[in-house]
């Protein structure tokens, strides 16, 4: 079985989109590049990235695999924590 290529969705309009994906498949894998930085020691993440302290702190540990988004749609909180 081929292995996916990575992807992801860039809305480059001028108006809100709303998005969702679903998937048929067996297994689900996915990778959460915020997770992946969040456990990545945070010195690293600052000298090669030059992401301030507070943005590092906030990365999460544990990705959730739904998000909660506003109840307009127009935005979706990738912390996990509601807001």
């Amino acid at each position: 079985m081929p292995l996916p290529d990575a992807h992801y969705v860039e809305n480059t309009g001028d108006v809100p989109v709303v998005y969702l994906e679903v998937l048929k498949n067996r297994i689900y894998n996915d990778i959460s590049v915020n997770q992946w930085l969040g456990l990545t020691p945070p010195q690293i993440v600052e000298d090669h990235l030059k992401l301030p302290e507070s943005v590092i702190a906030n990365l999460p540990k544990t990705k959730p695999y739904i998000v909660p988004g506003n109840t307009n749609l127009t935005t979706t909180n990738f912390t996990g924590n509601p807001e």
